[in-house]
């Protein structure tokens, strides 16, 4: 029987996809976008992220965050709607 809602997460979660799925999370994240020097930067790895701000790769001031894009959102929504459909 199909649930009424579906929960989603940004990549904030600190969940792996494999305990996304085993808690009934949906397993795709949006990705939170982080700019330095107005640049993107890969976060999706959150040890080599902490690493680098760690060792003062990252000169204060030029690294930023922002919630995740908008086409992003809704393309995850879109495919949360086409999966869960009846």
């Amino acid at each position: 029987m199909p649930s009424n809602y579906v929960i989603f997460s940004d990549s904030t979660c600190d969940l792996t996809r494999e305990e996304r799925i085993k808690f009934g999370i949906w397993p795709e994240v949006c990705e939170l976008l982080v700019t330095y020097d107005d640049e993107p930067i890969d976060i999706s790895d959150a040890g080599e992220f902490y690493r680098h701000l760690k060792d003062g790769d990252y000169k204060p001031g030029l690294l930023k965050t922002a919630a995740p894009r908008f086409d992003n959102i809704t393309r995850i929504l879109d495919d949360i709607i086409k999966n869960t459909s009846e």
